[in-house]
């Protein structure tokens, strides 16, 4: 049985590609064995983004989630994204705000999460900065940001592409059929 640290990434990995369906069947065999985890908490919500058009259906399940592993902030950027596109911004205001609030014990750790509940609010430049902050942090999540797909609505902004040039990720060439996914 492969450890859950490599069981994560395998799944990182997946998500990255696109390959929803199996990120959601590793999970389930995962979570058979009695086994959580914080990498595959978050994969798993961030993998129920991308693989549904609706979402509604998920917030409750996310949300218990979300309350059961509260600094898990990942998964509460998550759910801060999901409430933002589904029309519930006050309550994804409530949540970026209980995240960067610097008194509350819940306050987030992690930059990539609140730029995720920032892109669902439609603040791009902001999510930008945050994602710059997240790769000075060197976070995990950073390694990830050409191709991760929650990121695809800032794949046009000329700020993220500049970060991305300062920062010596390349910068896809929209020809190369080969770069054609991680746009």
């Amino acid at each position: 049985m492969l450890r859950s640290d490599a069981i994560a990434l395998y799944c990182w990995s997946e998500y990255l590609a696109g390959e929803y369906p199996n990120v959601l069947l590793e999970i389930e065999q995962f979570r058979a064995g009695g086994r959580y985890g914080p990498i595959v908490d978050a994969l798993e919500a961030l993998t129920y983004i991308q693989f549904s058009d609706e979402l509604d259906p998920y917030i409750q399940y996310m949300e218990s989630l979300a309350a059961a592993f509260p600094n898990n902030d990942i998964l509460r950027g998550a759910l801060g994204y999901v409430y933002g596109v589904t029309g519930q911004g006050r309550r994804a205001q409530e949540l970026l705000d209980s995240m960067t609030n610097q008194r509350t014990r819940n306050k987030c750790r992690e930059p990539y999460a609140v730029a995720l509940v920032l892109i669902g609010l439609n603040q791009m430049q902001e999510a930008v900065k945050q994602l710059e902050q997240s790769y000075r942090n060197g976070s995990l999540w950073s390694l990830g940001f050409l191709s991760d797909p929650i990121l695809a609505s800032l794949r046009k902004e000329p700020l993220f592409q500049q970060f991305l040039s300062n920062v010596s990720y390349p910068v896809p060439d929209n020809s190369d059929p080969l770069c054609a996914r991680a746009v």
